[in-house]
């Protein structure tokens, strides 16, 4: 017997479907799993990388810069609590016997930051799908379909790890001349984002940019003091 919960559930459930049912008669011919959800919610700023090839007009890069001008703030704020929140948990967890109500309770509060920041990308994701034309939706998922084939090749794979080897050497030299490497944690949070959204190429000139930079300090960080001409010698 099944109880209103449970029809409560099923309701909930065909509301979430239809609110994700998309104009693309291809993907109607088939039920929606977890794999549609990239092509399902687009975001703003890959509509606007990709604003030649799905031919956006003026008033629609419009709209979508005011979107992302109106949440962007938010997202990145829930994206800051979300780094810290985890990185708290990290530190309760690196502990020789954690404390299971702490580490519980802090993983909550993981979970609660991330939901907040979810619930923005998908506001940003549905704007995205109110301003553009269902034939630039199904150009955009084929070129998300395009470029995710790419990514998964492993010349793309080993050419990313050969540039994170890169910035780790680069990290550790500059940590030995004592330069400062507070956006390091954010730079590799980034990376971090890209690689599991499958956006290699992001990743890749975020390693790149970072690599620069790094490379840039270093030339203008002192050697090293020079030796004095007066210190004296050890005696033997």
């Amino acid at each position: 017997m099944k109880t209103q919960s449970s029809r409560h559930h099923r309701s909930l459930l065909l509301a979430v479907l239809a609110l994700f049912a998309l104009p693309f008669p291809l993907l109607n011919a088939a039920p929606f799993t977890a794999r549609n959800l990239p092509a399902l919610m687009p975001s703003p700023e890959s509509a606007l990388q990709h604003a030649t090839e799905i031919e956006l007009t003026p008033d629609q890069r419009k709209k979508l810069e005011d979107g992302m001008s109106d949440l962007g703030t938010v997202a990145t704020k829930f994206t800051t609590t979300v780094q810290r929140e985890s990185d708290a948990l990290a530190e309760i967890l690196g502990a020789d016997k954690p404390d299971e109500s702490a580490a519980s309770a802090q993983f909550e509060s993981l979970l609660a930051a991330e939901a907040e920041l979810k619930r923005v990308r998908l506001t940003m994701s549905l704007r995205t799908r109110e301003v553009l034309t269902a034939a630039q939706l199904q150009k955009l998922q084929s070129l998300q379909n395009a470029r995710s084939s790419r990514r998964a090749s492993p010349p793309a794979d080993q050419e990313l790890a050969a540039k994170m080897e890169r910035v780790k050497g680069l990290i550790e030299r500059a940590r030995q001349a004592g330069l400062d490497l507070s956006s390091i944690r954010t730079m590799w949070k980034r990376v971090n984002d890209f690689t599991q959204d499958g956006k290699t190429s992001e990743a890749s000139q975020v390693l790149d940019d970072a690599a620069t930079d790094l490379e840039n300090k270093l030339s203008a960080a002192p050697v090293g003091p020079p030796p004095s001409p007066t210190t004296p010698r050890s005696r033997r």
